[in-house]
């Protein structure tokens, strides 16, 4: 089952040109969200969020992608290029010194990654000189061959270390992502990455367990070490109380500045949008 959680469209969308649309599709086991640039005027102009709720084994996630292609009012248009975000914990990034094409499946096998009816997939990533490696759902990409013309599928990692990278700082640089009930952490110095890595967890407590953990591994001072947030975490949450009960220095990503957002989304939360629009960088 699939159910919108929210929608925001600018008035008169229909009078746009959509040979300037490019869309970003981030997917994940439990929600879908979809994010419309004008490419032309570079400015945000749609953005479509669905929850996804099964129970079912068989209404796996490219089931429930389908029924929102069905229903969705970005969607129904033809749009030149699109970014699909996978958004989930299978992966691993090798550096290229060590990778070796054609065995993909099995370095996700060596991290305990189940693949099982799934794309594996890898591509470099030049600014840490690496391969990142991880699957996604099979048949994921051709659902949207009838609406989009051009189609890249690259993971939620890749964005979050260039936004991570972005951030203009000499002292370290820990940014913590949250989707649903998993923590992205990736941690930069200059222009070298130092920790990326994910973790599920249950409660605010185990949240907390996982963050303080990297900065002692890693010999981070929580006084002077900032923390930049994105994703699903706002002020009044229990994970961002506790977080603050141990370090101060907290920020929430803004989103790249190349590209405006319309009025229309005065009232959304921009770290949780970033993901999205920073994507449309990687076009």
């Amino acid at each position: 089952m699939i159910q919108k959680r929210s929608s925001v469209i600018i008035p008169n969308i229909d009078q746009y040109n959509t040979d300037q649309f490019i869309i970003s599709l981030k997917v994940s086991s439990s929600c879908f969200v979809c994010c419309l640039q004008d490419d032309e005027k570079k400015m945000i102009i749609a953005l479509e969020t669905w929850d996804i709720h099964t129970q079912d084994e068989f209404f796996d996630i490219t089931s429930a992608t389908k029924l929102v292609l069905e229903q969705s009012d970005i969607l129904k248009f033809k749009i030149k290029q699109g970014i699909i975000i996978i958004d989930n914990d299978k992966y691993t990034l090798l550096p290229e010194v060590l990778y070796t094409s054609g065995e993909d499946q099995k370095y996700l096998e060596f991290n305990n990654i189940n693949t099982f009816n799934e794309v594996v997939y890898s591509y470099s990533i030049n600014k840490i000189s690496s391969k990142i490696i991880y699957s996604y759902p099979k048949g994921l990409e051709n659902i949207f061959s009838p609406t989009i013309a051009k189609l890249k599928c690259i993971h939620l990692i890749d964005v979050l270390m260039n936004t991570c990278f972005s951030i203009n700082n000499e002292k370290e640089n820990v940014l913590i992502h949250i989707s649903g009930k998993r923590i992205d952490m990736v941690i930069t110095k200059m222009q070298s990455l130092l920790f990326c890595n994910s973790f599920h967890f249950e409660t605010a407590e185990e949240f907390i367990f996982y963050v303080l953990n990297v900065y002692k591994q890693l010999n981070l001072n929580t006084e002077t070490i900032p923390v930049f947030l994105m994703g699903d975490i706002e002020k009044e949450s229990a994970i961002y109380g506790i977080l603050y009960k141990f370090i101060r220095n907290i920020n929430f990503i803004k989103h790249d500045t190349s590209i405006q957002l319309s009025n229309e989304f005065n009232n959304e939360s921009n770290h949780s949008m970033s993901v999205l629009i920073n994507s449309f960088l990687c076009v």
